[in-house]
Parts: C-alpha cells; sequence; structure tokens
C-alpha cells in the first residue's frame, strides 16, 4: 500500500507552516511526504501514482485536530490561488483514469501573521496530528 502525506501552507505565516512541519516528522517515522505552499493541478501526477494520501493544512478554526474522508470533486474548474484536495482527486480520476483514497487532516492554530517558527498551541496540534498518523490505519 502506497501512501502519500502532503503539507500544504506558508511558513512565513506563523502558525500556517503546521502541516510541514507534521510532513517533516512523518516523513522521520516513514511516511512518504510533500510539502508544497497550495495545491495545484500539477500535484495530480504524483498523487495518482498512491493508494492513499493524507492532506494536512493548518486552520483558523478553533477545535480539534479535524480528520475526514474526502471524495474526488468531479469537474475541469480548478481556482486560481487555492486548490482543493477534493478536486485534486477528482483531477486524478479524470487524467489518470484513478484516484487514492483521501483524508485531510486540519491542524488548529492560532497565530496566522507574518512570522517563523509555530506557537505553543500550534506545536501541540503538529504532535497531535503525529500520534494521529500513528494510531490510523487507513482503509
Amino acid at each position: 500500500m502506497k501512501r502519500l502525506l502532503i503539507g500544504y501552507g506558508n511558513e512565513l505565516r506563523g502558525d500556517d507552516g503546521a502541516a510541514w512541519e507534521l510532513a517533516r516528522r512523518a516523513a522521520l517515522v516513514g511516511w512518504k511526504t510533500l510539502c508544497v505552499v497550495q495545491l495545484t493541478p500539477e500535484l495530480a501526477e504524483t498523487v495518482s501514482q498512491f493508494d492513499q494520501v493524507v492532506f494536512v493544512d493548518a486552520t483558523h478554526e478553533p477545535g480539534p485536530l479535524g480528520w475526514q474522508l474526502i471524495k474526488p470533486k468531479a469537474g475541469q474548474e480548478w481556482p486560481i490561488h487555492s486548490g482543493e484536495p477534493g478536486r485534486l482527486l477528482g483531477l486524478c480520476q479524470s487524467l489518470y483514469g484513478k484516484s487514492p483514497k483521501g483524508w485531510i487532516m486540519t491542524l488548529p492554530g492560532e497565530d496566522f501573521g507574518y512570522r517563523l517558527g509555530l506557537s505553543e498551541f500550534s506545536q501541540a496540534s503538529v504532535v497531535e496530528g503525529l500520534e494521529r498518523l500513528r494510531k490510523v490505519r487507513l482503509r
């Protein structure tokens, strides 16, 4: 079973870099990872080569770490400045005839201003995210 974790966000925006930090840590425990600023159509070829993909993004929304199954979204339209995981999976299906099973993990953050480094709150989200990855069995 080939699985990929894609962390996306901007490390220059404080807690928005949490997904990249989680990806770095996940790589140390055996995950194939990729870090990008945003999801783009060009990722479809790479993503289509995996059986499972976990998208990780930071969120302004208060609350616990999020974990949700994603269904591929059909259609050829792509937002100009930000892609969605479901659209990327749909593009895999459209272009390559297959799409991996996908999930999105959202890491709560609190400081998304221009700065390097994560807040303590976001650091705790990353630790929780890594624990979730260790425990979850993707099927």
